[in-house]
C-alpha cells in the first residue's frame, strides 16, 4: 500500500503460541531503479524509526522467536515472553542506543529452575554486552521483579539478541527492559 509517497508491505505474525492468534505488522519497502524490491526485513520498529533503548521495551516487540518461547497474554493489555528455555533466543531490531548505555534493567517472573540471558550486538555471536542470572523461584514468591546489570559500552543503532541459558522447561518469564 502507498501512503504519502512511501510504500508498505503489511503482514502478520504467530503469537500467543497459537496458529490462530496473530499480531499485524507493517514494514516500509522501497523500489529499485529496475522495478525490483529487497526482501523486506521483519523489525520490531516496523514503520517506525528505531526503539530507543533508553526507554522501556515490552518483551513482545521481538520480531524473531528461536526456540521454544513464544508470546503470550500476562495481564490486561500486557504480553510477556514465556516457555523460555536454555538457547532460546529473541530479537529485537533495531533499537538506539544513543551515546551509550551503561546498565540494563529487566522485569522478569522466575521460573521452575531460573537461568540467565547473555545481551548481544547484532548477531547471536555478537559483541557480548552483558549478563544477567534469574534466580529460580523456589525461594521467591511468584511475583515480578526486577534485576540489574552492568553492561559493556554500546552506541548508535544496532539490532539487539537475547540469548538464554538454564537447564529445564521454564526458566523464567520476561515483561521488558531498559537501558540507562
Amino acid at each position: 500500500m502507498e501512503f504519502q509517497g512511501q510504500w508498505y508491505v503489511f503482514y502478520h505474525r504467530s503469537t500467543h503460541h497459537s496458529r490462530m492468534m496473530r499480531k499485524a505488522c507493517m514494514e516500509p519497502i522501497f523500489f529499485n531503479d529496475d522495478g525490483s524490491i529487497d526482501q523486506v526485513e521483519m523489525t520490531s520498529q516496523g514503520a517506525g524509526p528505531p526503539l530507543d533503548a533508553l526507554e522501556r521495551i515490552p518483551a513482545e516487540r521481538a520480531c524473531i522467536l528461536h526456540g521454544q518461547l513464544y508470546i503470550q497474554a500476562c495481564g490486561e493489555k500486557n504480553e510477556e515472553l514465556a516457555g523460555i528455555q536454555g538457547q532460546d533466543k529473541a530479537v529485537f531490531k533495531y533499537l538506539d542506543f544513543g551515546e551509550g548505555v551503561e546498565k540494563v534493567r529487566i522485569r522478569v517472573k522466575p521460573g521452575e529452575s531460573g537461568g540467565g540471558i547473555t545481551f548481544r550486538a547484532d548477531y547471536p555471536w555478537g559483541k557480548r554486552l552483558g549478563h544477567v542470572f534469574v534466580p529460580a523461584a523456589a525461594d521467591l514468591p511468584a511475583n515480578w521483579m526486577d534485576l540489574e546489570a552492568e553492561l559493556f559500552g554500546l552506541e548508535g543503532v544496532h539490532a539487539l539478541w537475547l540469548v538464554f541459558d538454564g537447564e529445564g522447561e521454564k526458566l523464567f518469564s520476561l515483561d521488558e527492559f531498559e537501558f540507562y
